[in-house]
């Protein structure tokens, strides 16, 4: 089985990468850590080849693609296609002409995020909300269809909104994220501005979680042993990977309940 290294807490928790094939979902809330692991995983796959990047919300930087690692270096730069589509309609053209592009040497495709621009025209346009549903569930499919058939990973960001009769966070997109998705992972930031990446998905891996911090360099890993005082991963060695012992409870809202 292909796996994308990412960074060594993300390999840790996905037992050594995100795995190729298949359409693998990163959903948070803001300043969780998605558009950063996005950036983590372009750096190592712009190493075998090129990359798609679809940037819906703005947030591909430059200056923080170099703080994770990434180069500057022209020959680099030219691997990577950066699409930024200002609605639904340019959303799904642009994932439509990825599947009609040429074999080539595409390592990765990612949509950051894949959530943003229904979002957007279900605010404008709420009675259409059942079209731009669908709509998103075709682009879904398609983005699957598209790990399959070129065996390479990709990896998209969903958004969260607050379930108010539970009181939790909840996937935008609902069913069609995750049942269209083959991996979930699900990224939380306390109140210290720790995270947690729960792995809530896979095809032949258990739920289970890690903790790390978004620092200069990109993510870390934190010791659980030493998570009361907030202590990072020394070089070397790596966060620890525990069972998820907190199930999801309680019933969502409807899928266009926003």
């Amino acid at each position: 089985m292909n796996r994308l290294s990412c960074c060594p807490v993300i390999d840790q928790l996905f037992g050594g990468g995100i795995e190729s094939g298949v359409l693998t979902t990163v959903y948070g809330p803001p300043a969780s850590g998605k558009s950063t692991l996005c950036m983590h995983a372009c750096v190592s796959a712009l190493r075998e080849g090129k990359v798609v990047y679809i940037d819906t919300e703005g947030n591909f930087s430059p200056e923080r693609f170099s703080q994770v690692g990434g180069s500057a270096d022209p020959a680099v730069m030219d691997k990577l296609l950066l699409l930024r589509p200002a609605s639904m309609e340019d959303q799904a053209a642009a994932i439509t002409s990825i599947l009609g592009m040429s074999p080539g040497r595409i390592a990765l495709v990612i949509v950051d995020s894949i959530v943003m621009p229904y979002r957007v025209e279900l605010t404008r346009e709420r009675e259409h909300g059942t079209g731009l549903y669908r709509a998103l569930g075709k682009m879904v499919y398609n983005l699957g269809l598209l790990a399959a058939r070129r065996d390479i990973p990709v990896l998209a960001t969903s958004q969260v909104y607050e379930d108010f009769s539970t009181g939790k966070d909840v996937v935008v997109g609902g069913d069609v994220i995750r049942f269209g998705s083959k991996a979930l992972l699900e990224l939380r930031r306390d109140d210290a501005g720790d995270r947690t990446a729960l792995l809530r998905k896979h095809r032949s891996l258990p739920e289970r979680q890690v903790r790390f911090r978004i620092a200069a360099g990109g993510m870390e890993g934190i010791y659980e042993t030493a998570a009361s005082q907030g202590t990072p991963a020394a070089e070397g060695q790596e966060s620890v990977v525990t069972p998820d012992a907190r199930p999801e409870s309680g019933k969502d809202r409807e899928e266009l309940d926003l």
